[in-house]
């Protein structure tokens, strides 16, 4: 049953997001593009004078890089000191399974989605050299169970909510109204960021 879940996962990811290194679609209707949506996934004060809105992907090697190396002294210099926001827009990307089954994972685990994420990105190369070796139900059964998953009953429910689903795929209709392509992808203060995004360049154009 498992597996039949992540291939209707897969289905139902946002064709731009997949493609990522094509250009971008004919941009479709969507809200909340340049601001945060009603169940976004928030780290930081509300009140903060800057809003970063990240598009990423649990099994893009860039997106690996900046949330392992850039966002933990982001989040210590600017959004610990309450000057920034940020939100965290999940856009899978291939291999699409893995990255859906993540994205889903995290939702069910809603009230710890940031550690979930950050958690996804540290395992990212572990998780694909698994699935190369075939061993990917045992190693996501054992991962569900980290994220509250205590049984595949509890696992498939989660990959098959479809409210979550219909989250996900929200986010991938806001990301193609960007008319942009790549991923990492930055939205700052409500416009499109494509300055330099390493934290020193964060910090010094964001902190005090």
């Amino acid at each position: 049953m498992l597996k039949q879940l992540i291939i209707a996962a897969a289905l139902l990811a946002p064709a731009a997001a997949v493609a990522q290194d094509k250009p971008a679609a004919p941009a479709p209707k969507a809200d909340h593009v340049y601001t945060v949506a009603p169940f976004d996934h928030v780290e930081g004060n509300a009140a903060a004078t800057h809003t970063l809105i990240v598009y990423a992907s649990n099994m893009c090697p860039h997106c690996r890089d900046w949330f392992n190396d850039e966002w933990p002294v982001v989040k210590k210099e600017l959004v610990e000191t309450g000057q920034l926001r940020l939100v965290f827009r999940p856009l899978p990307t291939q291999p699409v399974q893995l990255s859906m089954v993540g994205f889903l994972m995290a939702e069910c685990d809603s009230g710890n989605y940031f550690d979930r994420i950050e958690d996804q990105f540290a395992r990212q190369n572990e998780i694909i050299k698994t699935a190369q070796n075939g061993g990917l139900r045992e190693y996501y059964a054992e991962m569900a169970k980290d994220y509250g998953l205590d049984d595949e009953a509890a696992m498939n429910a989660c990959l098959s909510n479809e409210e979550n689903l219909g989250l996900i795929q929200s986010h991938g209709s806001r990301y193609q109204a960007l008319g942009i392509r790549g991923v990492p992808a930055f939205v700052l203060d409500g416009k499109t960021y494509k300055g330099p995004h390493k934290a020193e360049d964060f910090v010094k154009l964001l902190g005090k």
